[in-house]
């Protein structure tokens, strides 16, 4: 069994099954490794570094990550939800990829998280207002009820993603990709009858 500590640094580490719900970790680095089938749920990560990481079928609902960084993640059929990615320190950017995650209720409000990906990963209900997401894909996602607002959406790809409902004049649309039929709910936000 591993275990986490405050104020270490690991590197390489393969956790599995891990238990780590409801506590506080801090000033801890955690460099290319892989957590699988986790439970992290409502746990505080503070000022810590998650570089080359990568999650596979584990729990995170409701985590925060307090002035804390991440670098070139992978989530993997993960529960993510609840979660307030805008606390993560994101000065350069912040790339992420999710695939087949739910990622529901979330914030990623006034980030850079350009050229991150979205895969195949239930959205309902998150607030993207004022996020830079140039270049970032939600190929196959659903997006229902999820917010864009004053959004950089330049060549974003919803190719084949569903439920999105935004108005194209609050966001930047320059040179994103969408799949007929959805795109017509970027005509409904007008009141346009579609027959």
């Amino acid at each position: 069994m591993k275990y986490i500590k405050p104020n270490q640094s690991y590197e390489n580490m393969k956790y599995s099954s891990l238990k780590f719900t409801n506590q506080t970790i801090h000033n801890t680095e955690f460099i290319k490794c892989s957590f699988k089938s986790c439970i992290f749920s409502e746990s505080k990560f503070q000022n810590c570094l998650f570089e080359d990481c990568v999650f596979n079928a584990s729990n995170l609902d409701m985590c925060e990550f307090l002035d804390s960084r991440m670098a070139d993640c992978m989530f993997k059929n993960s529960k993510l939800s609840g979660i307030n990615w805008s606390l993560l320190s994101t000065k350069m950017g912040l790339e992420l990829h999710y695939e087949k995650c739910n990622i529901s209720y979330g914030i990623f409000c006034g980030i850079d998280i350009s050229k991150s990906k979205f895969k195949q990963c239930k959205i309902y209900e998150t607030d993207f207002s004022e996020a830079n997401l140039k270049k970032a894909s939600f190929r196959e996602s659903d997006l229902k009820r999820t917010i864009f607002y004053k959004t950089n959406l330049t060549e974003c790809d919803f190719r084949d993603a569903s439920n999105y409902l935004f108005k194209p004049s609050e966001n930047r649309l320059k040179k994103a990709k969408f799949s007929y039929p959805e795109v017509l709910n970027l005509i409904r936000v007008f009141g346009a009858i579609i027959e």
